[in-house]
């Protein structure tokens, strides 16, 4: 698993203010290449005097189903009334951690996984659309050098050449 912020660290978390203090919210993805999973692991954190940690939560980005992991002391109806009041007051929290799951298995896990340097392109996957205050950041992540006629790496099923190179 990597967090967003270890790659994108000027990337704000989503926080909320409650009666009890500010909490935000830490995602993290599964980064090896070739996973199928659709899971986000989203870890509660209270910003505090010190920085508690009330639990996590696993969410399947495809399914939108929940686990939730309390810490001991904190009940699950709490955490769970959390992640809830995350998703009322950023409305747009779930598509953004779909999105950047799919990013994370893709070039990110590619780039974990191989260490050939990424060729800055103008070209992006249409199904992976990294934040535009990112894409600077992007070019610098090594990833695996595809071939014209191999299969494209945004997963269309098509020929790179007819794909992604061909935009």
């Amino acid at each position: 698993m990597m967090g967003w912020a270890d790659i994108f660290s000027e990337t704000q978390a989503p926080s909320i203010l409650t009666p009890h203090g500010t909490y935000f919210l830490d995602d993290y993805y599964c980064c090896t290449l070739g996973c199928k999973c659709t899971k986000v692991q989203l870890a509660i954190v209270r910003a505090a005097s010190v920085t508690e940690v009330h639990g996590s939560a696993t969410l399947d980005y495809r399914s939108n189903r929940v686990t939730f992991q309390p810490e001991p002391g904190f009940p699950q109806n709490g955490l769970q009334e959390l992640l809830n009041r995350f998703f009322e007051q950023h409305l747009d929290l779930r598509a953004e951690l779909r999105r950047r799951g799919e990013f994370m298995a893709g070039p990110v896990a590619t780039s974990v996984n191989e260490s050939v340097t990424l060729r800055p392109s103008r070209n992006r996957s249409r199904f992976v659309a990294p934040p535009p205050e990112v894409v600077a950041k992007v070019a610098t992540i090594p990833v695996a050098r595809v071939g014209r006629n191999e299969s494209c790496p945004c997963g269309s099923g098509r020929k790179y050449k007819k794909c992604c190179l061909a935009l």
